[in-house]
C-alpha cells in the first residue's frame, strides 16, 4: 500500500440523528447521544474509529449538558472530537483538556478532507516516537515472538525501531535475535541501561534500523528496578519506536513503566474463555490504575486449533475492544523454532498490526519482504 493510499474513513456518530451529508468513503456508526461516554468510547475503538463526531444541539438549553458529556468522553479517549451544525459553541467553550477538536460546519467531503490530513500527517510523525508496550494476561501466548516480528517488520519498513525487552522474568529476546540475526551480545544487561544513560542500543541490523535492550542477567537484580528509572530510559531511546517486551505481571515496575509509557498497547491472548477471563480481570485492574485500555490493540495468537473463532461483535461486546489482528495456530510459532514472519499467514497479520501502529499503510521498501 503507497503512502498516498488510505483505508475507509471510518467515524463514531455520538447523537441522536443523522448528518445531511456524509462522506461517501465513511464508515459511520452511529451513537445514541443517551449512550454514557465510557460506552462511546468503547464503541469508537471497536470500530477502529479516527475521530468522534458530536451534533451540535441547536437549543440554547442542551449546550451546557453535551459540554459536560464532551469532558467526560475525554476522560476514556483521545480520539480527535469533531463538532459538526449550526450550534452555537457557548462562551466557556473549550474547557481545559479538550483537545484535539475541530470545528466543521457539516460533513462535507472537503471539509472533511480538510481536517483529516493534517490529523493523519500529525499521527503518522507521532508514530516516530512511540511506545509500543506488548502485554498479554498469560504467560507463553507469544508476546516474545510477536514482539521480534513486529521490530523486524518496522524496521523492513525503514522505521528505526529499538526492541525493549522488559520481561524480568524470562528475558529471551536476545537470545531470540540471536537465533535470527546473530548481532545480540548476551554480555549486555538491562542493568547496564538503567545504570548508565548514555548507554546505546546494541544493534541488530546492519543499516541501524533496528536495535536491542536485552533484557535482566540475574532475578535478584528485580529490587535494583525502579518506575521512575524505566520510564526515563523509553524517553532517552527517541526518536525511535519502542517496542516493549514485558512479563504478565502489572505489579513489576518494569512492566507497570511500560504500560504507563505505552503510545500503543497491544493485548497478546487467544479467544478461548480462559484468557478471555483473564482480559476480563485485567480491564478492571487497567481502569483502575489510569493505564490504557481502550486505545489497546488485541492480537488473538493462536485460535484454538480445530475450532472456529470467537465472532469479533462477541469479542467487542465483552471487553471494550475489537481484535486488530488474528494469527492462527501454528505447532512450529508455538514452539518457537521459527519466526513469527516466517509464516506468510502469520506475517501478514503483523504486518496489519504494524500498519494500525503507524497509523497508515506504508510503502515498503526495496528489498522488504
Amino acid at each position: 500500500m503507497s503512502d498516498g493510499a488510505r483505508s475507509p474513513l471510518r467515524l463514531a456518530l455520538w447523537a441522536d440523528a443523522w448528518p445531511a451529508v456524509c462522506p461517501p468513503d465513511a464508515v459511520v456508526e452511529r451513537i445514541p447521544w443517551r449512550t454514557p461516554p465510557s460506552q462511546v468510547a468503547h464503541r469508537a475503538q471497536g470500530l477502529a474509529a479516527e475521530a468522534v463526531v458530536v451534533l451540535l444541539p441547536v437549543a440554547e438549553r442542551e449546550a451546557t449538558r453535551w459540554l459536560d458529556r464532551l469532558v467526560e468522553l475525554r476522560r476514556h479517549s483521545h480520539l480527535p472530537l469533531w463538532l459538526v451544525g449550526a450550534g452555537e459553541l457557548p462562551p466557556t467553550f473549550p474547557p481545559a483538556g479538550l483537545e484535539p477538536w475541530r470545528r466543521l460546519r457539516s460533513l462535507e467531503p472537503e471539509q472533511v478532507e480538510a481536517v483529516r490530513g493534517p490529523e493523519l500527517a500529525a499521527g503518522r510523525e507521532g508514530a516516530q516516537a512511540t511506545v509500543v508496550t506488548l502485554f498479554s494476561p498469560c504467560g507463553g501466548s507469544g508476546v516474545t515472538t510477536l514482539a521480534l516480528a513486529l521490530g523486524q517488520t518496522l524496521a523492513a519498513w525503514r522505521v528505526p525501531t529499538v526492541l525493549v525487552d522488559l520481561n524480568l522474568h524470562a528475558p529471551d529476546l536476545a537470545a531470540r535475535v540471536g537465533a535470527h540475526a546473530g548481532a545480540a551480545d548476551p554480555a549486555a544487561r538491562l542493568e547496564a541501561y538503567l545504570r548508565r544513560p548514555g548507554t546505546a542500543p546494541l544493534p541488530v541490523e546492519e543499516d541501524g534500523s533496528l536495535a536491542l535492550v536485552p533484557g535482566l542477567e540475574r532475578l535478584e537484580a528485580l529490587d535494583d528496578v525502579r518506575v521512575a528509572h524505566v520510564v526515563a530510559l523509553l524517553d532517552r531511546l527517541r526518536p525511535a519506536v519502542r517496542v516493549v517486551d514485558t512479563a504478565p505481571v502489572v505489579s513489576d515496575p518494569a512492566v507497570y513503566a511500560a504500560l504507563r509509557s505505552a503510545g500503543h498497547l497491544v493485548l497478546v491472548a487467544d479467544d478461548g474463555p480462559r484468557h478471555r477471563r483473564h482480559l476480563v480481570r485485567y480491564r478492571r485492574l487497567f481502569l483502575q490504575l489510569g493505564l490504557c485500555w481502550g486505545r489497546a490493540l488485541w492480537v488473538v495468537n493462536r485460535t484454538r486449533p480445530g475450532g472456529a473463532p470467537v465472532p469479533s461483535d462477541l469479542l467487542e461486546e465483552e471487553l471494550g475492544i475489537r481484535p486488530a489482528a488474528r494469527i492462527p495456530y501454528r505447532p512450529s510459532l508455538a514452539a518457537g523454532d521459527k519466526g513469527a514472519r516466517a509464516d506468510p499467514v502469520a506475517r501478514a497479520a503483523v504486518e496489519t498490526l504494524a500498519a494500525a501502529i503507524l497509523g497508515s499503510g506504508r510503502e515498503k521498501g526495496p528489498g522488504s519482504p
